[in-house]
């Protein structure tokens, strides 16, 4: 306020008969002001750090979950833990589920100084164990394991977990109830797009789709019944990506997908259209005709042993 400005209102206060403002209070009110807002925004920083820290905490957990599933020792966990950090890597999970990843960070490392010569042994052993158990299965694997081909035309709906970060805002584990609903809405809001299963097992499946860029690790996924009628429903399965092979002549990507946990029943079920598809591998029949064939076999009554086949 400029000073003849100041002097007019005192000026109009005296005339009024106002008493003149006591500026000292009129401070006081806008250092309270200022110190809320303050103090607010403090709080907010603190809660989304907070928050952060919560996320980070969660994407550990679950490395340390695969981890120990894909046989890594305490020694190499703890090389390949102390490089992604150094590498500031926010999906820690992606480097045990793409070898592209885990290979990048390795090379960063190495070119870095940030492990020894005798890591490199480490990380070399525990990249062997990688590629072994990311290989489709060769039919000496436990049964809830096992790996068939099989062709079945389905529909899938890709959801971004940024989409996901984004709706909840919290941390989440992917048996939450409301992550499970929010997946939901958005698998049945989006886009479908029509792929093709190659290869399935009660963990997750293969899946041969045309390379739009739709297709990136750790996103989710969620599936309908295609062109081909599935002897399981697929409208409570969901699957999270763990790798996309892409084949740029084709114009196609081979999409590895693992099932986010299900229903023990629906699990027998692809289990026994898993070994089904896996007893007819030696033919060129696909599983969705031997199916049907067994249903048509069933309806069809035998002859008696002794009858004449001429007859």
């Amino acid at each position: 306020m400029s000073y003849s400005v100041y002097t007019a209102v005192i000026a109009a206060n005296s005339y009024l008969g106002i008493d003149d403002p006591d500026m000292r209070f009129v401070y006081g009110l806008f250092g309270v002001a200022a110190g809320i807002f303050l103090l607010l925004a403090l709080v907010r920083v603190g809660a989304k750090f907070k928050e952060s820290k919560q996320v980070e905490r969660s994407s550990w957990r679950t490395f340390d979950k695969l981890a120990s599933v894909k046989g890594l020792t305490r020694l190499e966990v703890r090389i390949l833990t102390n490089i992604a950090r150094r590498g500031k890597t926010k999906r820690p999970s992606q480097l045990l589920a793409s070898i592209q990843q885990y290979d990048r960070l390795v090379d960063r490392a190495a070119e870095r100084n940030w492990i020894e010569d005798d890591d490199l042994s480490h990380l070399e052993a525990a990249r062997q164990k990688l590629l072994r158990t990311n290989r489709v299965w060769d039919g000496q694997e436990r049964r809830n394991f096992e790996r068939a081909k099989c062709t079945f035309e389905i529909e899938t709906t890709v959801v971004t977990k940024d989409a996901i970060d984004e709706e909840l805002k919290t941390a989440y584990t992917e048996s939450d109830e409301k992550f499970l609903a929010a997946l939901s809405n958005f698998v049945s809001s989006e886009r479908r797009e029509s792929t093709r299963i190659l290869d399935l097992s009660a963990g997750g499946l293969g899946l041969l789709a045309q390379d739009k860029g739709q297709f990136n690790t750790d996103d989710y996924v969620g599936f309908a019944e295609g062109d081909d009628r599935l002897p399981f429903s697929l409208a409570s399965l969901y699957g999270r990506i763990l790798d996309v092979e892409k084949m740029q002549e084709q114009g196609q990507s081979i999409v590895h997908i693992a099932f986010l946990p299900y229903e023990s029943e629906l699990r027998k079920q692809v289990i026994q259209v898993v070994y089904e598809a896996a007893e007819s591998s030696g033919e060129e029949e696909p599983a969705t005709a031997k199916s049907a064939r067994k249903k048509k076999a069933k309806k069809k009554p035998r002859p008696p042993a002794d009858a004449d086949p001429t007859a």
